[in-house]
């Protein structure tokens, strides 16, 4: 099945937003535990609007397993949408399976009561249970070019998810929410394609991002890191760096688990970046971090292992005006990678970039 623009936008309009003058600004440094409500979505009213629930499953067999559900409106560009994508690694050492799926909005049910956000409850293809702080159930089985793809997980034994101050972050005249709803859990069930399924366990990360607008041209790129070694160890970072942007000022925290001790900062400007070239686009190999407390810490790619872009699938006049309206090209990488702060011995865990080339 092919993409349609609206999955391109879908998936990766978070990117994007006002270039109005203003400041770039991270909330301020006071944690606040969320609760199953703040899972549910934050922005479904008024002409615009997107929310992105974004996972990340790493798996003791050494599979690994990302998962986005969506819901965006454009306003008069295109009927709002729900939709879900997803990227299998692992499974079969010479493919990486990825699917991109959409569903008209009127079709998705939020239940509060019975802990359910299903996207398309016709056919039951795509859906979360939520009883935060306690588990979480994800829920993916549909078909893409005649391959069935397989997601039933469980995810317990959560920290409490995490927000800064009221969650939101000031870009220029917007704002973006973005919550961590468990920085670390564990995660066990059965994940496959077709008839190739397999039993997982591991671990799971969460984060949540919303805004009230549907602009352009608001992002560069975006950036996460994730460590897990056990429940009392854990490293995650998740920014971004908007454009027109002299002073490189990011918007973005980083959450760490030492010990059994949590340790919170916000990412507040790059320093400095080397760049080169992986599947054919260049991207950031060496960051270097300002955070808050005015410590600088180093984010670096050591193993490339997938590149994601939802344009792939187009069409030739299809993907030409998507780039057109999107102003470029929005690709995902993932892989391997470490972070490094003086004084403390290197973390390493799995990346994913994010840039409009």
């Amino acid at each position: 099945m092919r993409f349609t623009i609206l999955i391109i936008l879908l998936s990766l309009t978070f990117v994007f937003g006002n270039t109005a003058k203003g400041q770039i600004q991270n909330p301020e440094v006071v944690v606040n535990e969320l609760k199953n409500d703040h899972f549910w979505p934050q922005t479904l009213v008024g002409s615009h609007f997107n929310e992105f629930w974004s996972y990340t499953f790493l798996f003791d067999n050494g599979m690994k397993l990302y998962v986005t559900y969506s819901a965006a409106n454009f306003g008069r560009l295109k009927s709002p949408v729900t939709g879900v994508r997803l990227s299998l690694i692992g499974l079969d050492e010479d493919e990486i399976f990825q699917l991109a799926r959409e569903y008209p909005i009127e079709r998705l049910n939020v239940d509060k009561e019975e802990g359910v956000m299903n996207l398309n409850p016709r056919n039951n293809n795509a859906w979360i249970g939520s009883f935060l702080p306690d588990s979480q159930r994800v829920y993916v089985n549909t078909v893409k070019d005649g391959v069935r793809y397989k997601v039933n997980v469980l995810v317990e034994d959560i920290i409490p998810g995490l927000k800064l101050d009221y969650g939101k972050y000031q870009i220029r005249n917007d704002e973006v929410g973005m919550f961590t709803h468990f920085p670390f859990a564990r995660v066990s069930g059965t994940v496959g394609i077709d008839d190739n399924l397999v039993d997982v366990t591991g671990t799971a990360y969460l984060d949540h991002t919303f805004q009230n607008q549907t602009t352009t041209q608001l992002m560069n790129s975006g950036y996460r890191f994730i460590s897990h070694e056990d429940a009392n160890n854990w490293d995650v970072l998740y920014f971004m760096l908007p454009n027109s942007n002299r002073d490189r000022k990011t918007l973005g925290h980083r959450f760490q688990m030492i010990d059994g001790e949590l340790k919170v900062r916000t990412v507040d400007r790059i320093i400095d970046q080397t760049r080169n070239t992986t599947f054919g686009t260049r991207l950031a190999q060496i960051l270097e971090l300002e955070l808050s407390d005015g410590t600088s810490i180093r984010l670096s790619r050591q193993h490339d292992i997938e590149k994601f872009s939802v344009f792939d699938d187009l069409p030739w006049v299809a993907r030409r005006a998507a780039r057109t309206f999107l102003g470029g090209e929005v690709i995902d990488f993932r892989g391997k990678g470490v972070l490094l702060e003086t004084g403390s011995i290197p973390v390493q865990g799995y990346y994913n970039f994010f840039v409009v080339d």
